[in-house]
């Protein structure tokens, strides 16, 4: 089978692959899902590029479809529409996230309305290593595809 398709950018990078495929990029530095996913991260500043950006978002992207949807076996096909709500496909992700050094972040999960989560804490150690477990069946107020990650200032 195929690797990984992944696609790098300044100011973005994104792999998708089956499950349980390890693969590495920068940013995303070692990535691994439990269920067929496409990830990216990607600056949400204008005028900084990942490696030096504060402001990323995080996308892990798994399988949602309407309720009592159907398609054929091979999914080359719509049997049934179904009907609202969306369901998303529940994943966990392993991630090592090449960050700034020493540097502590916040990531909070997202609404399908931007509004923001209870955060998650990440510190990134002396070489900019920051290691996230990520359950989407786990989070508080249920699962989602967007993650705003954010560097803390220190006073």
């Amino acid at each position: 089978s195929a690797g990984p398709s992944t696609v790098r950018t300044p100011k973005s990078e994104a792999a998708t692959g089956a499950a349980h495929t390890p693969f590495a990029l920068d940013t995303l530095h070692r990535l691994t899902s439990s269920v067929p996913a496409t990830i990216s991260i990607h600056s949400l500043q204008d005028d900084k590029p990942l490696r030096d950006a504060d402001h990323l978002l995080l996308i892990y992207l798994t399988t949602a479809m309407n309720t009592d949807m159907a398609r054929s076996y091979d999914s080359s096909r719509l049997v049934s529409n179904g009907k609202l709500p969306v369901l998303l496909q529940t994943g966990t992700l392993q991630a090592t996230l090449r960050l700034k050094p020493n540097q502590t972040y916040a990531l909070f999960p997202l609404a399908n309305n931007g509004l923001r989560r209870d955060p998650i804490p990440l510190r990134a150690d002396a070489d900019g290593l920051a290691t996230l477990t990520l359950d989407t069946a786990q989070l508080p107020h249920g699962p989602t595809f967007y993650f705003e990650l954010v560097r803390q200032q220190t006073p």
